[in-house]
């Protein structure tokens, strides 16, 4: 039982920091979504 609950909690954790990253870079896309930024992301492309 106690390896199910670690399993959980650590898929849990993971998923809940990938969506904070995901909804992070996407208030940046937001904020910063000038001329610049889109250069930038073409050169780095």
């Amino acid at each position: 039982m106690i390896e199910i609950w670690a399993a959980m909690l650590v898929t849990a954790v993971v998923a809940f920091v990938i969506a904070a990253v995901a909804t992070r870079r996407e208030r940046l896309r937001m904020h910063h979504h000038d001329r610049r930024g889109e250069r930038h992301s073409h050169l780095v492309s």
